[in-house]
């Protein structure tokens, strides 16, 4: 690609950078669809030891991940590649958008939500993977270290553009990083609606442009703010 998409909302119109640097990775961070934990249709939603495990989307988390596919399609966003996680949530998030488009996938676990609970052996499509128990030191380490290979991928002559879909502790340690600079500790929880878009831009200078958080007027019910900042 030579030019990064132009999304037609006001707030990404038109927005490059402090000083006209120019921009080198465009990455956009896809949280996942409601769930039925999120629609406390599940036995002990609230239970801190099952929360954040693999529960599945809901009726309305499937047509929000259609939602959302529709509205990337329309605008004429097309990644370089696409990231998911491997927790259910996210890859049936990801599945509209990624069987109609011919773009390389990554499916990786160190883009999974924070899980304070146990260790658990999960098994997806890819096999079978540790979801392994940490602190949220921990957590926040390990997604400054994944968030660093991804903005890499930008590091380049051309400008790129990714496709994230994740979860809110993750997108919320990420953001506390780039306003932040903490990288050891996710001292920031953004709130986030199920099929939101938050992007994120990287300059020529290695600066980070918040373009927008929680974006969900693509959604039926949209109910994220729709300015380039919460």
């Amino acid at each position: 690609m030579t030019e990064l998409a132009n999304i037609t909302s006001p707030v990404f119109i038109n927005r490059i950078g402090m000083g006209s640097k120019k921009i080198l990775h465009r990455m956009l961070f896809i949280r996942h669809g409601e769930t039925l934990a999120n629609n406390n249709m599940m036995n002990n939603v609230f239970d801190p030891n099952k929360k954040f495990l693999n529960t599945p989307l809901s009726t309305l988390g499937h047509k929000q991940a259609t939602n959302i596919a529709d509205y990337l399609i329309k605008i004429g966003f097309t990644p370089d590649r696409i990231i998911v996680s491997r927790l259910s949530r996210a890859s049936d998030t990801s599945k509209p958008f990624v069987d109609r488009n011919n773009v390389p996938v990554l499916y990786d676990e160190t883009i999974t939500e924070y899980n304070y609970s146990r260790d658990e052996n999960l098994c997806d499509n890819n096999g079978t993977w540790l979801y392994k128990k940490e602190t949220s030191s921990e957590f926040a380490e390990r997604i400054y270290q994944s968030f660093c290979k991804i903005k890499a991928f930008g590091e380049f002559d051309n400008p790129k553009q990714t496709i994230i879909f994740t979860y809110s502790h993750v997108i919320s340690s990420i953001l506390s990083y780039c306003i932040f600079g903490n990288k050891t500790e996710s001292n920031a929880f953004f709130h986030l609606a199920n099929g939101s878009i938050t992007c994120i831009d990287l300059d020529e200078d290695g600066k980070f442009h918040i373009q927008c958080v929680n974006y969900t007027k693509h959604l039926e019910n949209p109910t994220g703010q729709h300015s380039p900042f919460v």
